[in-house]
């Protein structure tokens, strides 16, 4: 339930268009494609949790990469799934933090406009 809502398609094109210089202004392409790679990392977070869930209630077999992510959350550290797709990090606990921060940065650039300074270790 901590894990960040993904940016709705339309939402996101609405406020794009809105931004200064427009949505093919290098700066807003840069966000979008931010957007959409976070996305990605969001959809297979939840995805692999609610499956998780699934597997420990009995619904589903754990079989595959939920052994591995279940294993990897077990000893702290991030699904070798999530690595593929997102950043390396120390553990789950710091991982999942720069997650919320990567979500907020981007959510605050796209509503309220573009930042003064950017986190650059968070694209």
């Amino acid at each position: 339930s901590k894990v960040p809502t993904m940016f709705e398609t339309e939402r996101t094109k609405i406020a794009l268009n809105k931004l200064p210089g427009g949505p093919t202004q290098p700066l807003t392409v840069h966000l979008r494609q931010e957007i959409d790679r976070l996305n990605i990392i969001v959809d297979l977070t939840t995805k692999t949790l609610k499956n998780l869930r699934l597997a420990i209630a009995g619904t589903v077999a754990l079989s595959g990469d939920l052994v591995d992510a279940l294993d990897a959350l077990f000893d702290a550290k991030i699904p070798p799934k999530w690595l593929k797709k997102s950043w390396e990090s120390a553990s789950i606990g710091t991982w999942f933090q720069g997650l919320l921060q990567r979500h907020k940065q981007l959510e605050t650039w796209l509503n309220k406009g573009r930042p003064k300074a950017y986190w650059l270790t968070g694209f």
